[in-house]
């Protein structure tokens, strides 16, 4: 699940790695207070053209199998 110490490490990492991060995919927030705090980060890496998604499970996910996008 994912806490707002862990959006702030994506987001270094993002900065970090210009250019080779294209999207993060993370279980969604159980929590509605967590999410409130997270929220932000999501919408500073929306604005860096980095999409953070918050799927329901890992099978939500499984398009990230899709060739050449995870490498």
């Amino acid at each position: 699940m994912l806490n707002k110490e862990d959006a702030r490490i994506y987001r270094e990492i993002v900065r970090r790695y210009p250019g080779r991060i294209r999207a993060i995919y993370t279980r969604e927030l159980q929590v509605p207070e967590r999410a409130a705090l997270v929220t932000p980060i999501i919408e500073e890496l929306g604005r860096e053209e980095v999409p953070m998604l918050l799927v329901p499970d890992y099978a939500a996910a499984a398009h990230t199998r899709t060739p050449g996008l995870v490498k």
